[in-house]
């Protein structure tokens, strides 16, 4: 119960710590567990909020996705990009 009490004031993120400190029978490891996934979360939604995908930094080698185009008024259906801004 100590080691919980000493963990949950060290955490700098008042919400995260008003999360730990609503729950009641709080183990350490749950107390663990449950700073970690509000870490976690907040960090993607940083990215999410700046229009990156969670967890992939690089994607300069990602080709762009077509949107399929069965309007084609040569009768040829096939992927086309023609409809993105």
């Amino acid at each position: 119960m100590i080691l919980r009490a000493q963990f949950i004031r060290g955490i700098r993120d008042s919400s995260t710590r008003e999360k730990l400190l609503q729950e009641s029978d709080l183990q350490f490891q749950q107390a663990v567990d449950i700073a970690l996934a509000f870490e976690t979360s907040r960090l993607d939604n940083r990215e999410i909020a700046k229009g990156e995908v969670p967890g992939q930094k690089d994607t300069k080698g990602v080709n762009r996705v077509a949107r399929w185009d069965n309007r084609n008024t040569r009768g040829n259906s096939g992927p086309s990009s023609s409809n993105f801004s």
